[in-house]
């Protein structure tokens, strides 16, 4: 008798014959039930990840469509046939099944919810978030003297730091994220050449790039609102992209009801290049002061809000100061000048007596004395300027508030931008108080300096 008959069943790198055929056998069993499971399971998980994308594609196509940012509970519906193809277009690479799998719905809705949060959903019980949840979108209408790249988008989107005479218009929709910090503008880390992508949920962004817009397009779309609507300028070494971004921004944080507009004058965005962006910032003059009669002249706008920051001030209070009195332009509510890069006596002598002549409600100068930013414009002209709080004390003007915001702290932002462009709650809390109800100083419970002349800003 053969006990071990190894020639009829040999072992196989030890494992026996019978012992083969079992772990065979089982694993035709599991290929017979897991495998049709899991192809079923993965091409779930690749519709579901299809219409992830696709929400987020759908969101910008929202987004971009609207003439106005979307409002609560408004609806942008896809049928089956518009969802797929769009969906197609965007990823041609990718193949979905949909015959007996339930893959699409039927019918794809796209609305915000009361709380701003933009949401996809589905006749046959699909619903997911559209992206990422945005709590506010704010329109910016842009006027720009920016000359066009050959980019598309990137840190200027089309638009870098050469001036040009032609004016272009247009609208972008900026996404403000969910845990924004007032006074901040949140972007991507960026150092040398490492830059981390933007994302909807932690940055300020441009949502769906921009719209560009006619002469009379643009006017016309500014008429529709009765409201109030904000100008901002911005200042030295701001790409076009990071003026519409803080002009979003500030309208978000001061709740402005009116519409919000971004004049961006030609800045390189860099350092080294303060002298350019100078005389760039004069080249500008004529157009800004062709803007503002043409708000008048074409939108009908009777008032308007003012806020320009650091050398903007100079193409705004020269473009004030270049008018005729009869000319027409939107009278000028509340005129905010926030760290003026301005020569102190041109200031005082020439530019502050023309500015009365408009007869804004209020004017504000905002400065400080840690703005190493102008600390440095004052060395390098061998002169004082206006938003720079240095030994000779805060400028002070009759009919102008000079306010001292030394005080102010806004956190790490302030170290990295030299106490130059930072807003601290303190500082948009009183700007907020300026555009909505006009208070004095003394009404928003500012201190008043030992010589009557001027007021701080306690923090």
């Amino acid at each position: 008798m053969i006990e071990n008959p190894s020639f009829l069943l040999p072992r196989i790198s030890g494992v026996s014959m019978p012992e083969l055929i079992i772990v065979i056998f089982i694993i035709a069993v599991l290929a017979a039930i897991a495998l049709p499971a899991y192809e079923d399971y993965s091409m779930r998980a690749d519709v579901e990840s299809f219409i992830e994308k696709g929400a987020q594609i759908v969101e910008k196509e929202y987004l971009t469509s609207s003439q106005n940012h979307p409002q609560p509970g408004a609806d942008f519906p896809y049928s089956d046939d518009q969802w797929v193809k769009l969906l197609n277009e965007q990823f041609p690479n990718d193949v979905f099944v949909t015959a007996g799998h339930d893959p699409l719905p039927t019918q794809v809705t796209v609305a915000m919810t009361d709380t701003g949060e933009v949401m996809l959903s589905g006749s046959q019980g699909h619903t997911v978030t559209a992206g990422t949840p945005v709590r506010n979108v704010i329109p910016v209408h842009y006027a720009t003297n920016r000359a066009k790249t050959s980019a598309s988008d990137g840190d200027n989107w089309g638009f870098g730091g050469a001036w040009q005479q032609k004016m272009s218009y247009g609208l972008a929709n900026v996404s403000i994220p969910p845990g924004h910090q007032r006074g901040a503008l949140e972007r991507p880390f960026q150092w040398w050449i490492i830059e981390f992508d933007e994302k909807p949920e932690e940055h300020i962004m441009i949502a769906g790039g921009l719209r560009s817009m006619s002469y009379n397009e643009f006017f016309t779309a500014l008429s529709a609102d009765a409201a109030t609507p904000l100008l901002f300028i911005h200042g030295f070494n701001v790409v076009f992209e990071d003026a519409i971004l803080r002009s979003a921004q500030l309208a978000h944080d001061l709740s402005v009801n009116g519409q919000v507009l971004s004049f961006s004058w030609p800045s390189s965005g860099g350092v080294e290049n303060y002298l350019v962006d100078l005389n760039n910032n004069e080249r500008s003059i004529p157009q800004l002061r062709q803007f503002l009669v043409d708000l008048k002249a074409n939108s009908g706008i009777d008032e308007i809000n003012v806020i320009a920051h650091s050398m903007g001030n100079q193409v705004f209070t020269k473009a004030l100061a270049s008018l005729e009195e009869s000319t027409g332009v939107p009278r000028l509510n509340q005129v905010i000048l926030a760290a003026p890069d301005i020569d102190r006596f041109v200031f005082e002598r020439e530019i502050a007596t023309r500015l009365q002549k408009f007869l804004p409600d209020r004017v504000t100068l905002y400065a400080s004395t840690k703005d190493k930013a102008l600390s440095a414009s004052t060395q390098l002209w061998d002169g004082e300027r206006a938003g720079y709080i240095s030994d000779a004390g805060i400028v002070t003007v009759g009919g102008i508030d000079s306010i001292d915001v030394s005080r102010v702290d806004a956190g790490w932002m302030s170290y990295l931008d030299l106490n130059h462009s930072a807003y601290g709650d303190e500082l948009i809390d009183d700007i907020f108080l300026l555009l909505r109800h006009g208070h004095s100083p003394a009404d928003r419970n500012l201190l008043q300096s030992q010589d009557e002349k001027h007021w701080i800003l306690p923090r």
